[in-house]
């Protein structure tokens, strides 16, 4: 109940930054070395997500512009673009 009543006194406002550092008080306990690391490696992954679900569409279009497109084309970019496109999209149901 310390711990409370401390967050619970209006005089006291935290900035976001003394809040993470609270949460993190209490996330990882002191003395273990793999915690961080896991939430480290979760935030990464979570980064690497977002940005292959935001990628995901441009891969697509790509691929349709490349097929549509009225000149010759090369097989194996077009391969190569569909082939990203199906990791990226792999990579959306893992993460």
């Amino acid at each position: 109940m310390k711990n409370a009543e401390a967050f619970s006194s209006n005089d006291k406002i935290l900035s976001p930054l003394r809040t993470l550092q609270e949460l993190i008080r209490f996330v990882i306990p002191k003395g273990n070395k793999e915690m961080p690391v896991r939430i480290m490696l979760a935030l990464i992954f979570l980064g690497l997500a977002t940005l292959v679900t935001v990628y995901t569409p441009f891969l697509y279009g790509k691929a349709v512009d490349l097929v549509s497109d009225g000149k010759s084309l090369d097989l194996s970019l077009l391969w190569f673009v569909i082939g990203s496109y199906a990791l990226a999209r792999l990579g959306q149901v893992f993460f």
